[in-house]
């Protein structure tokens, strides 16, 4: 067996120690009261190792003093110094600013340090097995998968197998014990259940069958009867001769003739019709679309004629305004003196001032000839948009003139039966039914017999009826003892299905117990005096529920006082370093409390209060 020693441990900053240097020897005592520092020395173990503090969350190292507030800009480091078979490496982990780490004191990269201690142990199973507490930390499912890691029963399983055939076949399929355990539950569920409907439908098979009859007489009464009905047929053949039969059917076939004639002619006047009428509905919706569209088309000219009458009224008025201005110019023009001042004007600017007017007048006699030429522009647009208005109002008149044409035209429209009876070829091929009629009436003899025949062969056919409805109850009762019988057979395949699948859940409960027992026997032989639970039976349905529960002597490990919790840590620390072939320093807490512990093979450090004591580091 690998084994791990913590040889020294050097402690600068960290947490409350501010320097420590201690040896350790393969059984040390750490003692002291409470608050005297004795875990925080497991601590900076672990803060080498890792960086974690027992929880696995990141450790908080920051320096503190004797009042317990924080130092700042402090260097912590923790170096330990170990033998590996012997063999001397040393650990330092250091915080400045950033974390730097040394092997054997020579710098290195985090992860060439963490590997460095992977390549002596797993990280995680050195923490765990450092400490009596760190396993019971885990989540239940993370102690299962440790413990299954140290189960080697796959020899021992395979082995097994062999007595059981069922699950060996299925684990060749992919299968699990449990996917096998559920595929056949489902199966037998569905069997009872189609089972439990058996006397149901055997039940309702029952209700359905009937008094049943001597099929053997029944099917003679119906040869007897079908011998009277042949001989009825025959007297009732024979009461017209064939040759009046052969001129019956030939006017019956010229009556066809005639109806299909009469039939053809009336289409054809009913297609008329519908093609008049429809052509004049046609011609309707038109004149009635283009009188709407005639009316909107005068809508929009009312508009633009508006339009351009506003714009006549602003010219009529810029005109007015114009000759105002020229008015006004002339009386200007007359008067020869300042309009600021009232003095007589000089000669210059007289002369000035008649300039000005002939260039205004020059202005204004062109912006009325403009004005003149867009007036007669607007009255030429206004009488062609009034031309339009009466022509537009012309065309609707002529359109709801030829729509009222079109509504005569509709009312006088003739009827289909007014044109059929108006048909002489159709009057002509009615006379000729009615007399093919009568014809055929009158070649009609019937003899007195017939009535009485008609009766008696309706009869027959009453009662050949009456026994061919025995006939189908007789075959129906036996189609429903046939399916009896077919339900009998399902039952028995049922019950024998049930059977095999109740022998396959014995097999599988069998082979669950047995590879449990293999599994817990396998994982407590790693163990002095731990005996491990891996499954329990679940309430709610057969299958066995994952727990991972330890038991000394029959009693739950939680049950335990103190002492023997304490004991069972060590014992499961054993086991695992036992089953990983490696010990590593053991760290036992609150030693106090243990009358005794179990042999331990791995360098003991245990942690011990002593009330009033300061912290005492001692070498056994």
């Amino acid at each position: 067996m690998k084994k791990v020693t913590l040889e020294k441990i050097i402690i600068q900053n960290f947490k409350g120690i501010k320097a420590l240097e201690q040896k350790f020897s393969e059984r040390t005592r750490i003692s002291g009261g409470n608050a005297k520092k004795k875990s925080t020395i497991y601590q900076a173990y672990l803060f080498a190792l890792s960086g974690k503090d027992a929880k696995g969350e990141v450790a908080n190292i920051q320096p503190r003093g004797e009042d317990k507030e924080i130092i700042p800009d402090l260097t912590t480091f923790v170096e330990i110094h170990l033998l590996v078979d012997k063999m001397p490496i040393s650990f330092k982990r250091e915080k400045a600013k950033e974390f730097t780490y040394f092997v054997n004191s020579v710098p290195c990269k985090k992860a060439e340090y963490d590997a460095k201690l992977n390549d002596i142990l797993d990280l995680e199973t050195w923490i765990m097995i450092s400490n009596i507490n760190s396993f019971n930390r885990l989540k239940m499912q993370d102690r299962r998968a440790t413990l299954q890691k140290i189960a080697s029963t796959e020899k021992e399983i395979d082995l097994l197998l062999k007595d059981f055939e069922t699950i060996r076949e299925a684990k060749a399929q992919g299968k699990s014990v449990l996917e096998l355990k559920r595929e056949v539950k489902a199966k037998k569920d569905k069997s009872k259940d189609a089972l439990s409907h058996i006397p149901a439908r055997m039940n309702e098979a029952d209700s359905l069958k009937t008094e049943d009859v001597d099929i053997n007489e029944v099917n003679a009464q119906i040869q007897e009867l079908e011998t009277k009905l042949r001989g009825i047929d025959n007297a009732m053949n024979n009461i017209v001769d064939v040759e009046t039969n052969e001129l019956i059917n030939s006017k019956r076939k010229q009556l066809n003739e005639i109806a299909d004639k009469w039939q053809e002619k009336t289409s054809l006047h009913k297609s008329n019709y519908n093609d008049e009428k429809n052509s004049i509905i046609s011609d309707q919706g038109r004149l009635t679309k283009l009188i709407s569209d005639s009316k909107e088309s005068i809508v929009s000219l009312n508009k633009e004629l508006a339009q351009l009458e506003e714009r006549l009224e602003r010219q009529n008025k810029s005109i007015l305004s114009l000759r105002e201005q020229y008015e006004e110019m002339l009386k200007t023009s007359e008067d020869e003196t300042c309009s600021c001042c009232g003095q007589k004007l000089t000669e210059d600017n007289l002369k000035s001032k008649k300039e000005i007017i002939a260039k205004k007048d020059l202005e204004l006699r062109d912006e009325a000839q403009k004005n003149q030429e867009n007036r007669h522009f607007l009255i030429t647009e206004i009488n062609k948009y009034i031309r339009a208005l009466a022509d537009k109002e012309e065309i609707i008149k002529s359109y709801s003139e030829a729509l009222g044409d079109k509504n005569k035209e509709l009312e006088n429209i003739t009827p289909i039966d007014k044109r059929v009876e108006n048909d002489n070829e159709i009057n002509s091929l009615i006379e000729s039914k009615d007399l093919l009629t009568s014809e055929i009436e009158n070649l009609q003899v019937k003899d007195n017999n017939e009535e009485v025949l008609k009766a008696e062969k309706l009869h027959i056919q009453e009662k050949i009826t009456a026994q061919k409805h025995l006939v189908f109850r007789h075959n129906e009762n036996e189609r429903i003892e046939n399916k009896k019988i077919d339900i009998q057979k399902e039952q028995r395949f049922l019950v024998q299905e049930i059977s095999t699948f109740e022998k396959i859940e014995k097999e599988i409960k069998d082979f669950q117990k047995r590879e449990i027992e293999i599994i817990e026997e396998n994982i407590s032989s790693y163990f002095e005096i731990v005996k491990w639970k891996m499954f329990e039976q679940n309430l709610t349905n057969d299958d066995q529920k994952p727990i991972c529960d330890a038991y000394v002597n029959g009693i739950p490990a939680g049950e335990q006082n103190e002492g023997m919790t304490m004991a069972i840590g060590v014992d499961i620390i054993n086991g695992l370093s036992k089953a990983n072939n490696i010990s590593v320093p053991l760290f036992v807490d609150r030693y106090e409390s243990v009358e005794k512990l179990p042999n331990v093979d791995a360098q003991l450090i245990t942690l011990e209060v002593v009330k009033g004591q300061e912290l005492i580091i001692t070498n056994l």
